[in-house]
């Protein structure tokens, strides 16, 4: 069915502690505009909405629950695709398909028909097919009403950004008042020994991380301005050295490099870039499948508590960042995580 190869999940969905208020909200993109360039910054008119095991598309004000979703990874890796359960916040039950009508009724996730794929359509957009394992089907909206569709049309290259398909896309929202339970993986973490304020970028880039791990359900890291300190050391050398990268030798932490020139300059770039390397992994034997994975598998290890990262501007007008992890992962015969 699918046409073009998809990425995981890739944006700010965070499976949702038992004791933690939060949860995404699901806008149609029909419905939505973006409101910045980062995944997640969309504001939408209406929202998916769970009320007595129906599915409507309404107005409805963000705090509340009917249309905050926890969408969840099963650990699950079917056809190169990782499956998920979407979970209403206010009722406790599943989204599903029943009788080949979208619900929100199975109090039961580990059946196919509350098992769903989510694929976006480029990398970092935010903007996701959401698809049911037991029909492979996408959820759509129709004349205000939901439904599900098997239109490969709407999954080519042409037609994943064209508006004419957009009731076929979904987008994710955080909720403009929400509760963060102190170990959610979506919040800023900080090293006590470190300062008590948090760069923007120092955020965004420990958020970037945290997401990834979240999704394997791996405890979030905390920033250390020491490992940032540490990083901004060997960058400065390697900036000195005419800003040719290459790894520090007999290093105590482990480290991830990056170089952009141009573009993608941003520490959340360097993120995503090696996180993109998810694609060369295999999530059943925890192996790469070719291509390089040790940037990823450093970012998700999960023994690694602390990260801190930094950048340097080279003469050519290139950026080299670097990025520090305490304690070191990529150990020869160990597992990224314990399953």
């Amino acid at each position: 069915m699918k046409v073009f190869h998809f990425f995981l999940l890739l944006i700010i969905l965070c499976a949702v502690r038992s004791n933690a208020q939060y949860a995404v909200m699901l806008g149609n993109q029909s419905d939505c505009e973006q409101t910045g360039f980062g995944p997640s910054e969309f504001s939408c008119k209406k929202y998916l909405t769970a009320e007595n095991g129906s599915l409507t598309v309404n107005y409805i004000p963000s705090e509340d629950n009917k249309s905050m979703w926890e969408i969840i990874s099963n650990g699950a890796v079917e056809n190169e695709e990782e499956l998920f359960y979407i979970k209403n916040l206010s009722s406790g039950k599943y989204l599903c398909a029943e009788d080949g009508i979208p619900q929100c009724s199975a109090s039961d996730g580990s059946k196919p028909e509350a098992q769903w794929g989510l694929w976006e359509t480029d990398v970092a957009t935010g903007i996701y097919y959401i698809v049911n394992r037991s029909n492979s089907e996408m959820l759509v909206t129709e004349n205000g009403g939901l439904k599900f569709s098997n239109n490969e049309t709407a999954y080519s290259d042409a037609a994943r950004f064209d508006s004419k398909y957009n009731t076929y896309r979904w987008v994710t929202v955080e909720p403009a008042a929400k509760k963060i339970s102190p170990t959610d993986p979506g919040m800023v973490v900080t090293d006590p020994t470190s300062a008590n304020v948090v760069s923007d970028e120092a955020a965004a880039i420990l958020e970037r991380h945290n997401y990834w791990r979240s999704q394997l359900g791996i405890a979030p890291l905390a920033w250390s301005d020491e490992l940032a300190a540490y990083a901004q050391d060997w960058a400065d050398q390697l900036s000195a050295k005419g800003c040719n990268l290459e790894h520090r030798k007999n290093g105590k932490y482990g480290e991830n490099l990056y170089w952009a020139m141009g573009g993608n300059l941003s520490g959340v770039d360097a993120v995503n870039s090696w996180a993109d390397e998810r694609k060369d992994f295999d999530f059943n034997t925890q192996e790469g499948t070719g291509g390089v994975v040790g940037h990823y598998t450093q970012m998700i290890w999960e023994n690694t508590t602390k990260v801190g990262c930094a950048m340097v501007k080279c003469s050519d007008g290139s950026v080299i960042w670097v990025c520090n992890y305490d304690p070191p992962g990529n150990y020869a015969g160990q597992k990224p995580w314990k399953k």
